[in-house]
């Protein structure tokens, strides 16, 4: 764990849905220095994530969400350094899930697709699992294909 930084400090900038689906956050510290373009740090940890077993991650899951130091959290994925304490944090921490789950676990749609449109968002029980729903996209972007809603 850093100094600064606790899973506590973490859980407190995502929605109380993704907190019921994580088991634990820990702290693994990189074993050499690591450059990051914001900063030179002496210890960089990488911030990982178990989440609790379910239908859909039978025997739960890891994953690396970002990196921190410091007050910091490092996205490798837009190479942003945002300190914990800004208001942009919470966004940059959903928008990543939202990044590593939509690339690594995509699949179609699940049987709920007409309550989703009929609603006009995905209403998956898991909020990780969902992020890999491509017809989740089509509803983000206002495109409707089934339901009351149908506009495509």
């Amino acid at each position: 764990m850093t100094e600064n930084i606790t899973a506590q400090k973490l859980e407190s900038l995502l929605s109380p849905a993704f907190c019921t689906q994580i088991r634990e956050i820990t702290f693994s510290p990189l074993s050499s220095k690591y450059k990051l373009k914001a900063a030179n740090k002496a210890q960089v940890y990488n911030v990982i994530v178990s989440l609790c077993e379910s239908a859909y991650y039978p025997t739960g899951s890891n994953f690396t969400l970002c990196k921190c130091f410091d007050d910091y959290l490092y996205f490798s994925s837009t190479q942003a350094a945002i300190k914990i304490t800004d208001p942009t944090a919470s966004k940059a921490l959903t928008a990543e899930i939202e990044t590593i789950f939509s690339t690594t676990s995509s699949f179609g749609c699940c049987s709920k697709y007409e309550q989703c449109s009929d609603e006009k968002k995905c209403i998956h029980e898991n909020p990780f699992y969902s992020y890999g729903c491509i017809y989740r996209k089509n509803l983000s972007s206002g495109k409707i294909f089934y339901g009351k809603n149908k506009n495509v």
